[in-house]
């Protein structure tokens, strides 16, 4: 017998589909709406943090120093200046995301670094890129855990910027040295396209951290002892104009302490060479890292899904003794695992291909880096 239809109580309406339908799109709208202005406030951030109306700018990224040195990387740029200072407005911010999209770099840029009472000049690459390397005559303080870097420009027009530099404290006993796409976040090596869009596209609050990873990278920034401080610093070939998406993204999960990144320029240029090669970036970087610190060991994280193990594998005999571990974490399939056994035949260090974070924790319990393995 069929079941009865239960009839709706004396003096209520029953919901039509209709009626809830369009809740469901108004919720949708509200909130594609919230992301939006979320993400445009995002892509609008740059330009606001370099404190600058234009029409030329310095901006800073964060870098690294020891108390006897520092390493840290800037642009100055040319962009549209802007009428509406203050304004945080949905369309303030999408005249600053166009603002962003406009910006070039200036070529030859002149510039004074200083920091405390030590001068040093710079000049801008073909891209509006500087690299400060800086040997410090007084070292740093050794409870400071940052300094500022006082950038003036000289040359084509006049301005300032203040950047930072986190500073390694005398507690530590290691420096961690890490690529960022599929090594921390999953971006997809076997699909280049997809990789790019995701790495250029995603939110932080859509991007995705490994398992454990987070909690990983805590126990190697408190070491043994929990509160050693080791600097943890990213290299990667992403880049720089998803930085400030990185440093929400860090945030986000709980990595520890600010995140310090080595990125890279994307694209074309319009004079020769016209396709920027990235080959030698990350090996650049990194041993820029390494001499800021010449007498703190290393640990060097990575993936199986580019060049990092091979990359790893030279700077190890690079560097004679400095290099206390190497892991790659495996995203690809089986035949990469033997490259990898290979490389690891003759570095004389533990050099791990690890499926998970739990396993890379292992090994650094296992090298005497670390005390416990984060719980999962």
């Amino acid at each position: 017998m069929p079941e009865a239809t239960r009839s709706a109580p004396a003096g209520a309406e029953a919901a039509s589909p209709a009626a809830g339908s369009t809740t469901n799109a108004g919720a949708a709208t509200s909130t594609l709406r919230a992301a939006a202005g979320k993400l445009l406030r995002l892509l609008a951030k740059p330009v606001r943090r370099t404190r600058s109306q234009g029409p030329v700018v310095i901006d800073t990224f964060r870098g690294y120093a020891s108390k006897d040195a520092l390493f840290m990387v800037g642009r100055v740029m040319r962009q549209p200046t802007s009428d509406g200072v203050g304004d945080f407005s949905a369309a303030a911010s999408l005249w600053n995301v166009v603002r962003r999209m406009s910006r070039s770099g200036v070529s030859g840029a002149r510039l004074i670094a200083s920091i405390d009472d030590q001068r040093q000049g710079l000049i801008t690459d073909r891209d509006g890129y500087f690299s400060l390397r800086m040997r410090l005559q007084q070292p740093l303080l050794p409870h400071r855990r940052s300094a500022k870097v006082h950038l003036q420009l000289i040359k084509p027009a006049e301005g300032e910027a203040v950047g930072e530099v986190l500073v390694a404290p005398p507690a530590c006993r290691f420096m961690v040295i890490s690529d960022i796409d599929d090594t921390v976040v999953a971006t997809g090596v076997a699909n280049k396209i997809k990789m790019i869009s995701r790495m250029l596209l995603k939110s932080a609050e859509s991007r995705v951290a490994f398992a454990g990873v987070a909690e990983f990278y805590q126990q190697l920034a408190g070491g043994v002892t929990g509160r050693e401080n080791n600097p943890l610093l990213y290299v990667s070939r992403g880049p720089w104009v998803i930085y400030e998406t990185l440093e929400a993204f860090f945030k986000l999960h709980r990595f520890p302490g600010r995140p310090v990144l080595f990125l890279r320029e994307w694209g074309l240029r319009f004079r020769p060479p016209f396709v920027r090669r990235d080959a030698d970036h990350k090996i650049e970087i990194i041993n820029e890292l390494m001499a800021v610190s010449p007498d703190l060991p290393v640990v060097l994280i990575g993936d199986s899904g580019q060049h990092d193990p091979e990359m790893y594998h030279d700077i190890v005999r690079s560097w004679p003794d400095r290099v206390r571990l190497v892991l790659i974490r495996n995203v690809t399939d089986g035949s990469r695992s033997q490259d990898v056994a290979e490389l690891a035949k003759d570095v004389g260090i533990p050099f791990v291909l690890a499926d998970r974070s739990e396993e890379m924790a292992a090994a650094a319990v296992a090298a005497g880096l670390i005390e416990t393995r984060p719980e999962r």
